[in-house]
Parts: C-alpha cells; sequence; structure tokens
C-alpha cells in the first residue's frame, strides 16, 4: 500500500508571501514536486496563507503556525505523512506542534543560529528565534495560540 502524502506549502518569509525565501515553496510547486512525489503515493497539496494581507511579522508568523499546526494534526490523524515546504524557519513552530506528543526530538540543521531570543536578539529577527520559541524560552503567550 502506498502512502499518502500531505504536501503543505508555506510560501512566507519575514512575514510576507512570496517574497525572498518565501519564492521557494511555490517554485517547487511549478516544478512539479507533486507529480513526482505521485510515485512514491497519493499526494494532497494545501498551501497555507495568511488572510488578513500583511500586519506584523509576528502577527502573520504565529497566525500561519496556527494554521500549520491544525494541517499537520489534519494529515496525521487521516495517517497521511506531512511533508512541509516553507520559507522561514518559524514554520517549524507550526509542523512541531501539529505532530504532537509531550516529548517530541528535533534535529536542527541550519545555516545559522535559530536560537535566540527578544531579550538576546539584537535585530528581532524573528527568524532567528524558532528554536527558542519551541523550547518555551522567548514569546511564550504567541506561541501558546498555536493549537
Amino acid at each position: 500500500m502506498k502512502p499518502t502524502i500531505a504536501l503543505i506549502y508555506v510560501p512566507y518569509d519575514s512575514g510576507k508571501a512570496g517574497e525572498r525565501c518565501g519564492r521557494a515553496p511555490l517554485r517547487a510547486a511549478a516544478a512539479g514536486i507533486a507529480g513526482r512525489l505521485r510515485q512514491l503515493g497519493d499526494v494532497r497539496e494545501h498551501i497555507i496563507m495568511h488572510a488578513g494581507g500583511y500586519t506584523t511579522e509576528g502577527a502573520t508568523a504565529f497566525d500561519l503556525a496556527r494554521q500549520l499546526s491544525r494541517a499537520v494534526a489534519q494529515a496525521r490523524d487521516e495517517g497521511a505523512f506531512p511533508l512541509i515546504l516553507a520559507g522561514d524557519c518559524v514554520a517549524s513552530v507550526g509542523a512541531l506542534s501539529g505532530m504532537g506528543g509531550t516529548r517530541p526530538g528535533v534535529v536542527w540543521l541550519d545555516a545559522h543560529a535559530d536560537y535566540n531570543t527578544a531579550d538576546s536578539s539584537e535585530t528581532g529577527f524573528l527568524g532567528g528565534m524558532p528554536v527558542a520559541i519551541l523550547t518555551g524560552d522567548t514569546y511564550r503567550a504567541a506561541a501558546a495560540t498555536v493549537p
């Protein structure tokens, strides 16, 4: 029996749709990633978008995380493998939250440090804080809104 793959696109970078690294997920879609994955199993595609337009990086990022968490949880509940293509490391908050469990494991491979906090960051760049968000060391109130 072939697996079902839930291919979830989050085409954002720094709270902005389709800019910089946020272009990559939809470029992968246009290049035919779903068709290639269909060789492995059934593929369902889903695009996560922020409905309210740009507000702030944080508001947009946590809205996307909430949506992504629900999409990953739904895929998991339906027995599908969630494969997420995102342009921003903050998507990890929604991805991990959607997987459920009380003691998840994470292997973090990235080109830069992502364990800054709101207090330790000189720039306030949210994309440099996802590991600190995941561990509860920063943005606790906003992270608590992610199911």
